[in-house]
């Protein structure tokens, strides 16, 4: 069932920006939940219980334009792609061409992408192409992810055993629910 979960690449077809908040949380709430919640939300991997399959299957599916595209998770793949979806869930970015695009650049303000190639190459290019489109908007979150910490090189289960305030606190972001 995990092998189904979709995963948006260097290719994005939707164009459609929700700004900051399209889902709620408590910041009470544990990471892993708000994250299960995230999922569901954004039709990541929908109807997959526990989070566990999402998290731990055997492979990823990512799509590039219309192709489903699967690859096996290898040299931390899977922690960047669940600490990136982490990042939206603190940061408010939604999951279409501009959250993503506006995701890149916070991430790579914020500190990059630790030692994971294929995530570095993802989001300069991902950056590089909508720069054209939108430089305002690349240069506001990059701007935003300067003096904050991204969660690439964090353990993984410790950020998901974490409530959303603590994990705030770790990336330097005001504790509460609003997105900065």
């Amino acid at each position: 069932m995990g092998e189904r979960c979709v995963r948006d690449s260097l290719i994005y077809s939707v164009i459609n920006f929700n700004n900051c908040g399209s889902i709620g949380y408590h910041s009470a709430m544990i990471t892993r939940h708000a994250l299960w919640h995230y999922v569901e939300a954004e039709g990541i991997c929908p109807g997959v219980d526990p989070l566990d399959v999402w998290l731990d299957g055997p492979w990823i599916t990512i799509r590039v334009g219309r192709h489903m595209v699967p690859i096996l998770p290898t040299w931390g793949l899977r922690n960047a792609l669940t600490m990136h979806d982490v990042h939206h869930l603190v940061t408010g970015y939604d999951t279409s061409v501009k959250g993503e695009a506006e995701l890149a650049a916070w991430e790579l303000g914020s500190g990059g992408c630790g030692f994971n190639l294929f995530f570095w190459i993802d989001r300069v290019i991902l950056i590089l192409l909508a720069l054209p489109f939108m430089p305002f908007a690349m240069y506001r979150s990059f701007r935003l992810g300067l003096g904050r910490r991204n969660l690439y090189t964090a353990p993984r289960d410790t950020v998901l055993a974490e409530d959303i305030d603590q994990v705030r606190r770790r990336m330097r972001f005001p504790v509460g629910n609003a997105a900065g």
